[in-house]
């Protein structure tokens, strides 16, 4: 409707934000369905198969027709380019706020693991361990499977 429109353009489609689209959004108006209106929306054509950026007046627009090519690959993509913070290259569970960052692998090995910010001290608690100083990036050996609790 022209209402919800108005609340995606004032809160979401502005300041520049990356907004991820998926299979019809905006094909209803709360009366008719109309898939003209997803290109309008998205920027581009209802079912296009793949993950298409499209830069829009205000925005970035992802648009993807189907889950399946959502993947882990395409999304850690899309939140880069949008700017968000990676803590791992690799495909891992991440639980992190401004204080604890936790990670789950289910294989073994070393991980460079990123900070937002630089961290007088890196401490893993399920050890007690102290992981590294003043330091924006570290290493961490990770047993298969495993889960790290850091405090930063």
């Amino acid at each position: 409707t022209s209402d919800k429109q108005a609340v995606l353009d004032r809160f979401i489609r502005c300041q520049e934000q990356t907004v991820l689209y998926m299979y019809a959004p905006g094909i209803s108006d709360g009366k008719t369905l109309d898939p003209a209106r997803i290109k309008s929306l998205a920027g581009v054509a209802f079912g296009d198969p793949g993950v298409h950026t499209v830069d829009m007046q205000n925005h970035r627009a992802v648009y993807v027709a189907t889950g399946p090519d959502l993947t882990a690959s395409a999304l850690k993509d899309i939140a880069r380019q949008a700017g968000v913070h990676l803590y791992s290259d690799q495909y891992l569970p991440v639980y992190a706020n401004d204080r604890f960052l936790g990670l789950h692998t289910a294989q073994g090995g070393c991980q460079t693991i990123r900070l937002p910010r630089e961290s007088a001290e890196v401490c893993e608690l399920f050890t007690d361990r102290v992981i590294a100083k003043n330091c924006v990036e570290f290493e961490y050996e990770f047993k298969g499977p495993d889960t790290a609790l850091f405090a930063w």
